[in-house]
């Protein structure tokens, strides 16, 4: 929201681990809350690789030790370990990303 200048419930996030969109591999689509769309989704995939930089920016300089709020959210919906998950993926992401 703060790179679209949009609200949070306009843009909406979907995983599959299995996706036949992505030949059995894991993905991640994205896609305006509004029928028809009004471009969000769009822009999102412009500046993914930005994201990609700006999260592992935070999730790096985070001081916490498992995750917080301010890098990856609360431990109990993300399990004891999820910072350090979450910079690897990434760390992945960001090394693999052809934008």
């Amino acid at each position: 929201p703060l790179f679209l200048m949009c609200d949070q419930s306009d843009i909406r996030a979907h995983t599959e681990v299995f996706s036949r969109l992505a030949d059995g591999m894991p993905a991640l689509i994205f896609h305006d809350s509004v029928p028809g769309g009004i471009g969000l989704a769009e822009k999102i995939y412009e500046i993914f690789p930005e994201l990609l930089r700006e999260g592992q920016k935070v999730v790096s300089g985070c001081s916490c030790t498992d995750g917080c709020p301010a890098c990856v959210g609360p431990v109990a919906e993300n399990g004891l370990g999820a910072r350090e998950k979450v910079r690897l993926l990434l760390e992945y992401l960001n090394d693999h990303n052809e934008g």
